[in-house]
């Protein structure tokens, strides 16, 4: 008996199709029941007559096209049959086309987030004046939103002066270099490999609390606290290492506080006179964009080719666009700014918040020199000298590299700059020429991953733009050496700098195998700078400033079981003085430490810090 869904032979005791898997009805199983059993398909190919090899094929492929295949049901020498081809079902279609569909907006979504779906629809489908509008305002837009972080965290800080929150460290590492120097002071102070103040200042309601530490090989030795209370103008201080008494510093908080609260509203007023003068960074931003649009759109005539970048061994494919800056431009673009000045209601804004009476004067003044300028059109022709600017772009529509070629009486002067990427590799070079003379390069190569940059920089200048410092300086290659690690260019964007610059030369013959290095470290909380002197790569010193929000600080309050001393009565200070076991306080200084200093070497010290002043 034969499947009804798909025509397959189906075997005695199937109870499904072992083809398409389609279940035996009723009926097929009574119409199988009462057919004569045929047996085995060599059984049914025995009781053919012979008509030749023609007909034998016939009979295998009535007997077995439609049976699954298995090797017991074939013997030596007979032909297998083909595997039936199965019905294509309408739901297929459908699959996969949406298949087709998910891949294509994934691929989209990729090369829109990379920024080469835009680049590839503007170089590709319009004008190369309208490429080069797109290239310039996409990357200048960066830029503008980076300055305005900064802009903006720079005016939001005039509210925050208010609030003398913050912590600041000062802090000194010497290295093998420095320490036989600080032995000259005194022997007993080369075991010194660190050393550190640093001031926690915290505002709660109207007291401002204080704390001031002395820190040596990264151990406290002393702890200064004080509370300063200007309502009720009283104060105290307190130093834990030396004593548990305080130490009564209200006497002249009044006098104080009366010259704070004076000096304050007046520091106040000053900061909020600035804060209402700045216009805010939403300002700024359109300002900025309106006249760089202006800049932008008076380009014309640009000449758009393939091209290829290449510096320091590492070259890319980019696209270069060129257009000359002539004085026509000049003029265009002049007259278009001051036409969009004269109306700018965000200039109007600023310039008004500065001095209202201003403005009328401001705008008659521009009004005069668009009148100059309608006057001398006819002598843009006469101007000499132009420029061609040139931008070199990759595939992501970001500008890979410059080119200015300034032509001034048939002398030429350019200046490029040229930035190629491969995967990570990186290779840089700017440079200035005239007439074919290259006065000054900055090439450099590395790796820029993640927007973390690794690399080495080197500055080169012609000997002739040394004048008298080449007595001092050797001219030519690596004037000076800069090795950057781990520079973060997305976070300084965001108006934080993290990385490290190290700067070294080998052309001043007195510093020679000295290096300075400079290294940020900033978060949202903290920002420190650290400023190293290396020779010949060993930590010679390293001085580290340090900034942040701080802790707030406990408030100073003396219980009735505490002593309390006057600042301002002698005999109280003699007290608190014999109160002062100050050689526990040196031993303790040397078992944190681990120094052995005694109170004959401190006065030591001092006498030679006499002498080297």
């Amino acid at each position: 008996m034969f499947c009804k869904n798909c025509g397959s032979l189906i075997g005695e005791n199937n109870v499904f199709c072992t083809v398409c898997g389609a279940r035996v009805d009723a009926e097929t199983q009574n119409e199988r029941a009462n057919q004569p059993n045929a047996g085995a398909g060599q059984q049914y190919a025995a009781n053919q007559p012979n008509t030749g090899a023609g007909q034998q094929f016939t009979n295998y492929q009535q007997n077995f096209e439609n049976q699954p295949f298995e090797p017991a049901n074939f013997a030596q020498g007979q032909i297998p049959p083909q595997a039936p081809k199965k019905k294509r079902k309408k739901g297929g279609f459908i699959i996969g086309g949406v298949v087709a569909v998910a891949a294509a907006v994934s691929s989209v979504g990729v090369l829109a987030a990379s920024g080469r779906l835009g680049n590839f629809v503007h170089k590709n489908f319009t004008s190369p004046e309208s490429y080069f509008k797109y290239v310039a305002e996409n990357n200048t837009k960066d830029a503008i939103k980076s300055f305005n972080t900064g802009y903006s965290k720079a005016v939001d800080s005039f509210d925050q002066v208010t609030s003398v929150n913050g912590s600041y460290t000062v802090r000194l590492d010497a290295g093998n270099e420095l320490k036989p120097l600080i032995g000259m002071i005194d022997p007993s102070l080369k075991d010194i490999d660190n050393a550190s103040i640093s001031v926690n200042t915290s505002f709660d309601d109207s007291v401002q609390n204080v704390q001031l530490k002395a820190n040596i090989n990264d151990a406290d030795i002393a702890t200064v606290n004080a509370s300063i209370d200007m309502e009720n103008e009283e104060g105290y201080l307190q130093i834990p290492e030396l004593s548990d008494s305080y130490i009564d510093i209200s006497d002249g908080i009044e006098e104080i506080n009366d010259e704070l609260k004076s000096s304050g509203v007046e520091y106040q007023e000053m900061l909020d006179e600035v804060k209402n003068t700045l216009p805010d960074a939403k300002t700024v931003d359109k300002v900025l964009n309106t006249y760089v649009d202006v800049a932008f759109d008076n380009i014309s005539d640009v000449s758009k080719s393939s091209d290829k970048i290449e510096a320091e061994d590492v070259s890319q494919s980019v696209t270069a666009l060129t257009t000359t800056l002539d004085g026509q431009y000049a003029y265009d673009t002049a007259y278009e700014m001051l036409e969009t000045l004269k109306d700018d209601e965000n200039i109007k804004e600023i310039i008004e918040n500065i001095d209202e009476a201003s403005y009328d004067e401001f705008r008659d003044s521009i009004s005069d020199t668009l009148d100059s300028l309608k006057d001398e059109k006819d002598s843009i022709d006469d101007v000499e000298g132009s420029a061609d600017l040139t931008l070199y772009v990759n595939g992501k529509g970001e500008i890979a590299g410059t080119e200015v070629l300034v032509d001034v009486d048939g002398q030429e002067v350019v200046v490029s700059s040229v930035m190629p990427r491969s995967g990570s590799r990186f290779g840089y070079e700017m440079k200035a020429e005239y007439e074919g003379m290259e006065l000054f390069s900055l090439t450099g190569s590395g790796t820029l991953k993640s927007d973390v940059m690794n690399g080495t920089f080197n500055v080169s200048v012609d000997d002739e733009l040394l004048g008298d410092l080449d007595e001092y300086v050797s001219g030519g290659d690596n004037i000076l050496t800069i090795d950057v690690k781990d520079f973060d260019i997305s976070d300084s964007k965001d108006g934080m700098l993290n990385g490290s610059f190290t700067f070294s030369t080998d052309a001043v013959r007195q510093v020679k195998g000295y290096k300075l290095n400079v290294e940020f470290a900033t978060t949202k909380k903290e920002t420190s700078v650290a400023v190293a002197l290396l020779y010949e790569d060993d930590n010679y010193a390293k001085v580290t400033l340090t900034s942040g929000e701080g802790e707030n600080l406990k408030t100073l309050q003396p219980s009735g079981s505490d002593t309390v001393y006057s600042i301002t009565d002698d005999s109280d200070m003699q007290d608190y003085l014999s109160e002062i076991d100050i050689d526990a306080f040196i031993d303790d200084i040397n078992d944190k430490c681990g120094l052995d200093i005694d109170l004959d070497d401190l006065e030591d010290m001092g006498e030679n810090l006499d002498d080297m002043m």
